[in-house]
């Protein structure tokens, strides 16, 4: 008997104390990679310079919004930098200079993709995702500057 209340104890004790130490999540801020990633043309640096689209370059971010407490678009839009920061690393890995045209995708109940111009992140109050879509490019050589 005294070992049946001393072990129901122990276990009391195990799962308060598990319980009461479960860490809360917490989530790093990140900027936008504003040399690199545009959301729509890139800007004119010179007249006359031009670009070559390479190719579509795509990223996913998954984030845990289980316990947190705050602004979900907050939230979302920083999350939506981390995968434009991914989106420029891709991009770099295929020898491109930036990424144009960028684009929030969403796929609906219905089987519908969706691009946005704006960050739209899915979340099921479990975990929450960003996915991204831009077109890499690589810049032509300046025809102003001579060539050695």
């Amino acid at each position: 008997m005294i070992t049946f209340r001393l072990s129901r104890a122990v276990g009391v004790l195990l799962v308060v104390c598990a319980c009461a130490t479960v860490p809360k999540t917490t989530h790093k801020k990140h900027k936008f990679p504003e040399n690199g990633v545009f959301l729509g043309e890139p800007p004119v640096l010179e007249p006359g310079r031009t670009f070559k689209v390479i190719g579509a370059v795509k990223a996913h971010r998954s984030y845990r919004t289980f316990d947190f407490e705050g602004d979900s678009q907050a939230l979302c839009r920083n999350y939506f930098n981390l995968a434009a920061h991914d989106l420029l690393r891709f991009a770099r890995e295929q020898k491109a200079d930036a990424v144009i045209r960028v684009k929030s995708v969403t796929l609906g109940l219905d089987g519908k993709v969706s691009l946005h111009d704006t960050p739209e992140c899915a979340d099921d109050l479990e975990e929450g995702e960003i996915n991204l879509y831009g077109e890499a490019i690589r810049f032509d050589p300046d025809p102003k500057k001579p060539v050695d």
